[in-house]
């Protein structure tokens, strides 16, 4: 990525996620109970978007699994 080209999907969301932590942790040494709150929500929305996208990603492959375990059950049975 130094060389100028532009982050990959997953190298964003790994980055989103690394800055979201760093603020949770910095405000809960140095913050108030409403960057507290702030910081954590804005950590569990942010969780919540990355395990959304990664389970995206996967489900092709896990789909396609499903289908050769079905067909694999079917010649069995």
């Amino acid at each position: 990525m130094s060389n100028g080209s532009k982050p990959t999907f997953n190298s964003a969301l790994n980055k989103m996620m690394g800055d979201a932590w760093v603020e949770v942790k910095g405000d809960f040494s140095h913050g108030s109970t409403l960057d507290k709150t702030s910081s954590t929500a804005k950590l569990l929305g942010k969780g919540a978007l990355f395990l959304g996208a990664k389970f995206i990603q996967k489900l092709p492959e896990t789909v396609e699994k499903m289908k050769e375990n079905q067909a694999k059950q079917a010649k069995k049975g």
